[in-house]
């Protein structure tokens, strides 16, 4: 993973603060073609798999937090039957989206991530206005690597979590865990 410093810090966050004003409406025809929609956020130039600073993170789980309102006041008359959530990553929080789904896809979304943690979310984003409307559960982020590619990762495997699991074709694999990502869903009434 890079270490090179980010220059224009000072430039990259207007840039991010006039983003973030503009909000990102849910695609009603994507949503009823593919049956899901998204909106991920992808944070140049940290890379997708890059944490930016605390403001930024802050910024943009704010950001995340008005889309699923609006997507949540748009797309509820439309779909009651609606998975409509955050996933806010610790790690990679370029890969932090809001997400929607509908009919066969919505199953598939409520069992994407596996079994719950009692892991609180961060206190960075505790404060955030709408934060606490929404009911949120914390997941383990994994990647999955072959033994051999396991090996490779050295003392960055080690460090971490990780276990042996089997493939669905019955080989063997090791599971690390990367981190954490929590999904804020709205509350039912």
């Amino acid at each position: 993973m890079s270490k090179k410093r980010v220059r224009g810090l000072h430039r990259h966050w207007r840039q991010h603060q006039q983003r973030a004003t503009v909000p990102t409406p849910p695609d009603l025809a994507s949503l009823a073609t593919y049956k899901y929609d998204y909106d991920q956020l992808g944070l140049s130039p940290w890379t997708v798999h890059g944490r930016p600073p605390l403001a930024f993170r802050r910024l943009w789980a704010t950001r995340l937090l008005l889309d699923l309102q609006q997507w949540h006041e748009q797309l509820t008359p439309l779909y009651p039957d609606l998975y409509l959530a955050i996933w806010l990553y610790d790690i990679r929080f370029g890969l932090s989206q809001v997400v929607a789904a509908i009919a066969e896809r919505k199953l598939r979304y409520e069992h994407l991530f596996k079994e719950e943690q009692p892991v609180a979310l961060p206190a960075e984003y505790q404060e955030l206005p709408g934060i606490s409307d929404l009911i949120w559960t914390a997941h383990a982020e994994v990647d999955v690597f072959t033994p051999d590619e396991f090996a490779e990762l050295g003392k960055w495997g080690l460090r971490r979590n990780h276990w042996l699991a089997k493939t669905t074709d019955g080989d063997d694999c090791m599971v690390v865990q990367v981190g954490w990502v929590w999904v804020g869903r709205p509350k039912t009434t």
